[in-house]
Parts: C-alpha cells; structure tokens; sequence
C-alpha cells in the first residue's frame, strides 16, 4: 500500500521575490533557483530521491506522486512556516497517514516560534519527536 522513497522540496523562488507578496512581508532574499541557497546539501540524497520544486510554503500536489502513505518522516529549515504547513497538508491529504516530523532536524525563525510550530502540529495529532 505505501510507498518507500525520498522527495526533496526545493524551496524555489524567483530573482524577484522581493517584489512577491511574501518578499513584502518576509523582505531577505532566500532560496532563489539555482543558487547555493536552493540546492540540497551535499550527502543528504538518497537512492531514488526526488526533487520537487514549490514557491509557497506548502506543497498541495502528494496525491499526484502516491495515493496512499502509511508513514511519513518530515525535516526542515523553517518549522514554524514551511514544516508546520506541509505537516498539516499531508495530515490533511493522508488522515490515516502517522506524520512524524523530527524537531531536532528543524530550526525556527526563532526558539519560541519552533516550539509553537511543534505544539501545533501535535495538537493536531502529528507525532513529534527528538525534542
């Protein structure tokens, strides 16, 4: 029924992001496409690995790569924005689904902001760990 295999989100915004809606509100350039800022760390890639590329916080497309997950482990760089939006997408997508995000494996804009991120995620049944 579930799928074994690894996906990369790339975050990947445009040389104009500060001229998006988000880069009004959040105005430090980051993660442009092909840039340093966008590519997967060297030695993190998997066998079979996938690359999926988004320019939101969230990514709503899952059900196009697999109908069905019965496990699925989530890391991230920002857990109080990109973390915490994709966890509650795939709760969403995948109710029956166990979501396990790995709070040691995240950062948050700030200490405050990543424990808020991690508490809502487990109020919203999702299995936090490494705390």
């Amino acid at each position: 029924m579930g799928w074994r295999t690894s996906f990369y989100k790339r975050y990947a915004q445009r040389k104009d992001y500060l001229n998006t809606p988000e880069g009004k509100k959040l105005p430090i350039p980051h993660c442009i496409e092909n840039t340093d800022g966008w590519k997967i760390v060297d030695g993190l890639e998997q066998p079979n690995c996938r690359y999926i590329d988004k320019n939101t916080f969230g990514w709503r497309h899952w059900r196009e790569l697999c109908n069905q997950f019965e496990e699925i482990h989530i890391v991230g760089l920002v857990s109080n924005i990109c973390v915490v939006t994709n966890a509650l997408i795939l709760k969403t997508i995948y109710p029956f689904a166990e979501i396990i995000v790995d709070a040691s494996c995240c950062a948050g804009t700030t200490p405050q902001a990543h424990r808020a991120a991690m508490e809502v995620m487990k109020s919203c049944q999702i299995t936090v760990i490494g705390e």
